[in-house]
């Protein structure tokens, strides 16, 4: 007599142990339609837990938020403003000096959007950040071939072509990234002397530039609010990672992303440990952060489209975070955490039209001289 067949085996422990077996089932069946919920509809399935404490809401923050579908543009134009297409350019996409964004530049070219997916997904495509508030900008190696198609017209102070006044080398953009992205090169650590890969930050713009919106014709003017989710940014790009190291094929994907836009080929185990690391750091300026808030008896608030708390952002980095030891993440005397803010206060980007006439920045008039306020930022 031959050896019984798995299938048969199967089917007679399953008529022994019916009840068993149909638990069993219901399990595997639960799991795959919360799998498939997660995969066609995650944003549906994250403000469902948004809605319950505890377990399910730790859920909600492994998920991506709920974002505006991009509506259709079919053209747009940046409104006379009394300079030059060029000059507008430069201001969009100039380096502060800053390093906003927590990876290096050539990686936040490679992340994808944290969803899932079979097939790369750029973080960096021009609908996705459109969905994040972003304004659309063309790249810099052929400005003067894409630039009508983005609104940027031959215009020059008072509306004249012909005299354009200052003329600034175009900033570096080859990529293409929204209004208000730039790259610093150069860096320094402060506290090794060492250089910084490139790296990625924002500018004033990517706060002060607004657009509107009729009749699929985009009309955008530089001073006026942004309507970006800063906070969802940060959250996009922890989570982009987060799902990068927990997805070998994803991991893989990046790599051989990275490996194109370098031109030349990354060492895995590194590239691994390298995002490890910078997700480590993420997290736990995260943890910390909530602790703090949690012993105050408090929360952030959320911030959400077109406002942000930005004179509490400014005082937590410059007053807490810069504060950190950069190898430890420990702050040098425990009295400096009463140095950390909740986000408490957001208010609408403001338009900046009339900020030279101003003695005294901010919503509140805290701070003396917009020069001050912006060495704060810087």
């Amino acid at each position: 007599m031959g050896r019984r067949s798995f299938g048969s085996r199967l089917y007679s422990w399953v008529r022994r142990w019916p009840h068993v077996a149909g638990l069993l089932f219901a399990i595997v069946v639960v799991a795959i339609v919360s799998a498939g919920l997660v995969y066609f509809a995650p944003e549906k399935v994250r403000d469902a837990a948004l809605k319950i404490k505890n377990d399910a809401n730790l859920l909600a923050q492994l998920l991506p938020a709920t974002l505006p579908e991009p509506s259709k543009i079919e053209s747009a134009y940046w409104l006379p403003q009394n300079w030059s297409s060029r000059q507008r350019y430069w201001f969009h996409h100039t380096s502060q000096g800053t390093a906003t964004i927590p990876v290096p530049y050539q990686w936040f070219l490679a992340l994808e959007r944290p969803e899932l997916s079979f097939s790369y997904t750029s973080l960096t495509d021009d609908d996705y950040l459109r969905r994040l508030g972003f304004i659309p900008s063309p790249g810099s190696n052929d400005f003067a071939g894409n630039a009508p198609s983005y609104g940027y017209h031959k215009d020059g102070p008072n509306g004249d072509g012909g005299s354009p006044g200052w003329t600034p080398n175009l900033p570096d953009n080859p990529n293409g990234l929204p209004v208000g992205f730039a790259i610093l090169k150069g860096g320094v650590d402060p506290t090794t002397g060492a250089s910084y890969e490139d790296q990625i930050g924002l500018t004033c713009a990517a706060c002060h530039t607004g657009h509107l919106e009729y009749k699929n014709v985009s009309l955008r003017f530089d001073g006026g609010p942004a309507m970006v989710n800063l906070g969802e940014v940060e959250r996009v790009i922890g989570l982009s990672i987060g799902y990068t190291l927990i997805l070998p094929w994803r991991f893989e994907r990046f790599a051989s992303r990275l490996e194109q836009i370098k031109g030349q080929g990354v060492e895995r185990k590194q590239l691994r440990s390298d995002l490890e690391l910078a997700l480590q750091k993420i997290k736990k300026q995260k943890v910390q952060g909530d602790g703090l808030l949690t012993g105050q008896g408090v929360a952030d608030l959320d911030e959400g489209f077109g406002r942000l708390d930005a004179l509490n952002r400014i005082g937590n980095q410059v007053f807490y975070s810069n504060l950190l030891d950069p190898l430890t993440g420990e702050l040098p005397d425990p009295l400096f955490k009463g140095n950390f803010a909740r986000h408490d206060a957001p208010v609408s980007f403001p338009p900046i039209w009339d900020t030279p006439y101003f003695l005294w920045a901010q919503y509140d008039a805290s701070v003396l001289n917009e020069l001050v306020r912006n060495s704060g930022e810087a």
